[in-house]
């Protein structure tokens, strides 16, 4: 049996010769030199994360008394778009939920009378969810549960 070689093998290109960066020093096209960084930890967080976010949710956006809500929701993510009817049950990849995951505020204005008899306004924001979801199925169970609130806590 006849092993093929490859075509290229990390072993079959040189390095490059170590040298020492100067900050500082302009190139001729006058630009910074810029610093790379390869952060093998970073590397397996950004794919344990880019994993995280291919999991299929299972969901539903809550029946609204308000009429003036839309009825369907559409969601858009990287040229995919996605159309969300209320009350129907989703299983999606989380990115399309995190997608549509927003909070809105709602500006409650009291008016009052400061101490020196002037009248004031006090505004205060209520923050809440823009779409009431509710997560049916999630594989990451309470690490998926923490996510999800931590980005209904998130102002949009």
């Amino acid at each position: 049996m006849n092993k093929q070689k490859s075509m290229i093998d990390t072993s079959d290109v040189a390095t490059p010769e170590n040298r020492q960066i100067d900050l500082d020093k302009e190139l001729d096209g006058g630009g910074k030199e810029i610093l790379l960084v390869n952060d093998d930890a970073g590397t397996k967080e950004y794919a344990w994360w880019l994993n995280f976010m291919d999991d299929d949710v299972t969901f539903i956006i809550n029946q609204t008394t308000n009429k003036e809500d839309e009825k369907v929701i559409t969601c858009a993510l990287n040229g995919a778009v996605r159309y969300f009817e209320r009350g129907v049950k989703y299983t999606v990849k989380r990115r399309f939920l995190n997608a549509i995951i927003r909070t809105q505020s709602t500006p409650t204005v009291t008016p009052y009378v400061d101490s020196d008899g002037l009248s004031q306004t006090k505004i205060v924001e209520v923050w809440s969810s823009k779409y009431p979801i509710s997560i049916i199925n999630d594989p990451s169970g309470k690490v998926g549960m923490s996510w999800f609130e931590h980005q209904c806590k998130q102002p949009f």
